[in-house]
């Protein structure tokens, strides 16, 4: 699938977020709205790593909170299942969306989850609130969630 102008620069500017603050090759989970606010999730191997990030028009990283969280966490292991999601990249115009009546709020969202050997997973180019959501429900809920409260 082609992406277009905005698609493209909002993979640039997740990867300037991710790149800032990940030094080796490890599983992350990356959710943004807006290209402004971004949550990274990184599997450090013995926890998880939980970062709230601004990133603004003129280029600043700020990162607002740096959160620990420890394992076991089903939450997190059932995120970093690649399993649990496609492969490709959805928007609003892909196969995923054919057949069903579309409801989507709010600002643009993006997500993906790369795995340690950098093979990524539910990239998706979406709204805040959407229905029907190629994420899982209960970690897109949680991200937005995140993200919603931070401001």
């Amino acid at each position: 699938q082609k992406l277009n102008y905005f698609e493209v620069e909002t993979q640039e500017r997740a990867k300037i977020v991710v790149n800032h603050f990940l030094e080796e090759n490890k599983p992350y989970i990356l959710f943004s709205l807006a290209n402004y606010e971004y949550i990274l999730i990184i599997d450090n191997g013995k926890n998880y790593i939980e970062k709230l990030v601004l990133y603004d028009k003129n280029d600043l990283i700020k990162l607002i909170s740096n959160t620990k969280i420890n394992k076991p966490n089903d939450f997190f292991k059932d995120a970093f299942d690649t399993n649990n999601y496609h492969q490709g990249f959805i928007n609003f115009s892909s196969d995923f969306f054919n057949g069903y009546e579309v409801t989507a709020h709010g600002g643009t969202t993006y997500f993906v989850m790369y795995d340690s050997e950098k093979n990524k997973y539910g990239e998706s180019f979406l709204s805040l609130l959407v229905d029907p959501n190629p994420i899982n429900k209960k970690l897109y809920g949680y991200l937005a969630q995140k993200i919603i409260d931070s401001d």
